[in-house]
């Protein structure tokens, strides 16, 4: 891999860790904001919907920390310089893994916080 491309790919492994950190954050945001509702005299019959997004958020607490080990990974290759010629297109492989894994990732926490303020907005 050239000098450029691994640069490249340096600010990509970067750019990965940031948005994956700010998932990770507003998790915990959405999280801590379910529990202020249900301390707020919140109707009982609501509990399944509430369980599942309580049961969604821990699912991308999850995704999140599974992505963060694979980011680790490329990045630990990079680091070290172990990009040789016989595994370069394993890693082309991984990297393209890892781009597709965060980008569904991100979908689906965008969807699931939407659903979830949609939810509250509509019941609280």
């Amino acid at each position: 891999m050239t000098e450029l491309k691994l640069m490249q790919l340096r600010h990509e492994i970067d750019t990965w860790k940031r948005m994956l950190g700010f998932m990770q954050e507003e998790n915990v945001h959405l999280k801590n904001r379910l529990s202020d509702v249900l301390k707020d005299r919140f109707n009982k019959n609501l509990l399944d919907e509430v369980e599942f997004f309580q049961t969604n958020f821990i699912k991308e607490d999850e995704v999140i920390g599974l992505l963060k080990n694979e980011v680790a990974a490329i990045e630990n290759i990079v680091k070290w310089d172990l990009i040789t010629h016989e595994n370069n297109l394993l890693i082309k492989k991984g990297i393209e893994n890892v781009r597709n894994n965060i980008d569904a990732a991100e979908r689906d926490f965008t969807k699931i916080s939407i659903d979830f303020n949609k939810y509250l907005s509509e019941n609280i």
